[in-house]
């Protein structure tokens, strides 16, 4: 299975792309080819980088969060969500 379009952008770190597919209406909490909403997929690579916060990550993460993304990492680890939380505020 495959990466929705949505997922593929967070990937890609595509910051317009992910403003357009969130504006026509993609889901920020479906669910992608491994299992994790956007959020939860972007943290769980984030920790791969050593939760690297860079300008794009956070706004990564904002664009989604304003799209009603739900910062859950069920399957991923609830410490990977609380260690990003404290690194975007």
């Amino acid at each position: 299975m495959a990466d929705d379009p949505l997922h593929e952008a967070v990937r890609r770190a595509d910051l317009a792309a992910m403003r357009a597919l969130i504006a026509h209406g993609a889901d920020a909490n479906a669910l992608g080819a491994q299992g994790l909403p956007p959020l939860a997929y972007l943290l769980h690579h984030m920790n791969w980088l050593g939760f690297v916060l860079t300008d794009d990550m956070r706004e990564l993460i904002l664009i989604l969060a304003q799209a009603g993304a739900r910062p859950s990492l069920k399957g991923a680890g609830e410490l990977a969500t609380a260690e990003a939380r404290a690194n975007v505020a």
